[in-house]
C-alpha cells in the first residue's frame, strides 16, 4: 500500500507543481461553467454560447452536451477557488488557474495508479510496474492531458477501471470486482456517450465467458447491474434536464461527422504527422513489438483490451475529425494509453532480471526520453499558440480553402474540418511538435516575428515570407508559477506558497517511493494473473 500511496502522491505533485498556466478555455470552458453554475445556483445551464458545444435546450437555456462527470470533478475545486478568493481578492485569477486544473492532476495520478495495480494484477513485478508507470505518467500524452481541464484524463481513469475490471473478472468473478465493473462502466458513460459501444462490447464478453458458468453469470450481472444502472439513470436523467427526454443527448442537428473510410482514419490516428500516437507516444512503438508475446502469456486479459477498445477506435476512425480536431496529438486515443503501454510492462519484469538485456533496455530508455522531450514540447505552451500560428502560415502559403459548402457547420471557419485541418494533421511543416520546439527556441532567444519567422519551419519547403503579426505574439510559456513572477508580481508570497507546497507534496512522494521500491515486495500486493494466463518465462 505504500507504493500505491508514494505513486499518488509522487504524481500529484508533479502534475500540479507543473501545471499549466491557462484557464479553461474551448471545450473545457463549457465544462467549467457547469461546474461553476452547480455551485452558484444549483443548475446546470451554461453561460456561453460555443456551437455546437453548448446550445440552447427546450427551456430556452445554454446546456453544455458533454457528459456529466467532467463537470462534477471541477466542483471542489470551483468551491475551493471562490473560497481561497474570499480570503485574498487580488490573487483571484491565480485561484482561477490553479484550481481549476487540481481536479485534472489528481486524476491523472489516479490513472497512473490504476495501471500500476493493474500491471501487478498481471504479474508484474513491482519495480517494473514502477518504472513502466513513470513512463505512462511523464512520457505519454497522458501528462500534457494532465495539464488540460477537459474530459480526456477522465476517460483514461474511467477506461483504465473499466477494462482492467473486465481482464480479470473471470479469475475472480467475486461481487466486489462485479461492483467494480458496474461502477466503472457507469462513470465512463456519464463521461462521454461514445462509450455506450464499450458497454456494449464489454458486455457480450462477460457473457462469452461465463457462458458455461451460469451461475457465476446471474451473479456478476446482478451485482454489476447495482452499480450500473443508477449511473445509467442518471445520465439519462442528466440528458432529460437538458434537451426533455432521457434518450437525446445534444448531438442532434450538429450534423453527421462519421463519413470518413475508417482506414484512412486508422492510419491517421498511427502515423500522420500531426496526430500519429507513436510520435506523440514514443514509448507505445514498444508495444507494438511486445504485444504479440503480451497476448501469448495473457490471452484473455489482451482479448478483453481488444474487445473494450476496438469498437470505440473504429467509431472515433470514421469521424471526418478522427484527431479530436485542434488539440495537441491524437486526442481521442488518450484513454487507451494506459492499457496499450501494458506489453511494455510485463516486458521490462523480465528483462530487469536478464543481464543480457541491456540492449532492450537501452532501447526502452530511448523510447522513454523521447516520449519524455516530446511532452515537456508539448506542455511548454497551450496548444492554440502554435496552431495560430499554423492556421495563418496555412491560408497565406496554401490559399483561403472554399468553404461555402461546409459538412459541418456553415461558411466561415470550421474548427473540424478538412478545409481547416489538413495541414495540422498531414503536412511536416505544420507538425506541432516541431511547430512548439520553434517557438520554444524563438521565445528562449527573445525573438520578435520577423525573427522567428525567418527559421520557421515551413522554409524547408518555400521562401515565402510569412506575416505572423497577429499569432506569434500570444504565444507564451505555459507554466502557472509565471502567473507571479511575471503576470501579476503583486502576488508572489501566494504563488511561493503554493510552489512550496506542490514541491513538497512532489519531494515527499519521491521519497516514499524510492524507499519502497527498494524494500522487499510486500505481502499484501497482488502476485496473481488471471486465469488463462502464463507466466514470462526468461
Amino acid at each position: 500500500m505504500s507504493t500505491e500511496v508514494a505513486l499518488l502522491v509522487t504524481l500529484f505533485g508533479f502534475y500540479s507543481l507543473t501545471a499549466s498556466r491557462e484557464r479553461p478555455w474551448v471545450d473545457a470552458r463549457i465544462m467549467y461553467e457547469v461546474a461553476e453554475q452547480i455551485v452558484a445556483s444549483h443548475r446546470v445551464d451554461v453561460r456561453t454560447e460555443w456551437p455546437p458545444m453548448s446550445h440552447k435546450g427546450p427551456n430556452g437555456r445554454l446546456y453544455s452536451i458533454y457528459g456529466l462527470f467532467p463537470s462534477l470533478v471541477s466542483v471542489p475545486g470551483v468551491k475551493l477557488r471562490d473560497l481561497a478568493t474570499k480570503i485574498q481578492p487580488a490573487a483571484a485569477p491565480m485561484f482561477l488557474v490553479v484550481t481549476c486544473h487540481l481536479a485534472n492532476s489528481l486524476i491523472a495520478a489516479l490513472t497512473c495508479l490504476l495501471f500500476f495495480r493493474l500491471a501487478r494484477r498481471l504479474g508484474v513485478g513491482r519495480r517494473a510496474a514502477i518504472l513502466t508507470t513513470l513512463i505512462l505518467g511523464g512520457g505519454t500524452i497522458i501528462f500534457v492531458y494532465a495539464r488540460i481541464p477537459m474530459s480526456e484524463a477522465l476517460q483514461a481513469l474511467c477506461f483504465t477501471g473499466f477494462a482492467g475490471e473486465l481482464a480479470c473478472l473471470r479469475a475472480d468473478p467475486s461481487p466486489r470486482r462485479a461492483l467494480a465493473l458496474g461502477a466503472w462502466a457507469g462513470a465512463l458513460v456519464n463521461t462521454k456517450l461514445i462509450f455506450s459501444l464499450s458497454l456494449a462490447s464489454g458486455g457480450i464478453f462477460v457473457v462469452v465467458i461465463f457462458w458455461r458458468d451460469w451461475s457465476s453469470l446471474r451473479r456478476v450481472v446482478g451485482y454489476c447491474s447495482l452499480a450500473l444502472v443508477p449511473l445509467l439513470a442518471l445520465a439519462a436523467g442528466y440528458n432529460y434536464l437538458r434537451w426533455g427526454g432521457p434518450f437525446l443527448t445534444g448531438y442532434e442537428g450538429v450534423g453527421s461527422s462519421a463519413t470518413e473510410n475508417p482506414f484512412f482514419g486508422i492510419c491517421g490516428l498511427l502515423f500522420s504527422t500531426g496526430k500519429s500516437v507513436f510520435i506523440f507516444s514514443p514509448p507505445l512503438v514498444a508495444s507494438v513489438f511486445l504485444s504479440r508475446a503480451f497476448v501469448r502469456i495473457h490471452r484473455r486479459a489482451a482479448v478483453a483490451f481488444a474487445v473494450a477498445s476496438l469498437p470505440l477506435v473504429f467509431a472515433y476512425a470514421r469521424f471526418t475529425f478522427w484527431g479530436g480536431d485542434w488539440s495537441w496529438g491524437p486526442r481521442y486515443l488518450n484513454f487507451l494509453i494506459p492499457i496499450a503501454l501494458l506489453p511494455v510492462a510485463v516486458a521490462l519484469d523480465r528483462w530487469l532480471a536478464l543481464p543480457r538485456k541491456r540492449a532492450a533496455l537501452g532501447a526502452l530508455a530511448t523510447l522513454a526520453g523521447a516520449g519524455l522531450v516530446v511532452q515537456i514540447l508539448g506542455g511548454a505552451f497551450y496548444w492554440d499558440h502554435f496552431i495560430r500560428v499554423a492556421a495563418s502560415v496555412k491560408n497565406q502559403w496554401l490559399g483561403t480553402p472554399n468553404r461555402a459548402l461546409l459538412k459541418l457547420g456553415g461558411p466561415g471557419i470550421c474548427a473540424c474540418c478538412f478545409e481547416d485541418m489538413f495541414a495540422h494533421d498531414w503536412l511536416p511543416p505544420f507538425s506541432p511538435i516541431v511547430g512548439h520546439a520553434w517557438l520554444l527556441r524563438n521565445l528562449a532567444a527573445g525573438n520578435d516575428w520577423r525573427q522567428a519567422e525567418a527559421n520557421a519551419p515551413w522554409h524547408r519547403y518555400t521562401t515565402l515570407a510569412m506575416n505572423l503579426s497577429d499569432s506569434y505574439p500570444r504565444a507564451r510559456i505555459d507554466w502557472w508559477g509565471l502567473l507571479w513572477l511575471r503576470d501579476d508580481p503583486r502576488v508572489q508570497p501566494t504563488g511561493i506558497a503554493l510552489l512550496i507546497a506542490f514541491l513538497g507534496i512532489f519531494l515527499g512522494g519521491a521519497v516514499m517511493l524510492v524507499r519502497g521500491s527498494r524494500g522487499p515486495p510486500v505481502a499484501s500486493e497482488p502476485r496473481g494473473e488471471p486465469a488463462g494466463s502464463r507466466r514470462w518465462r526468461p
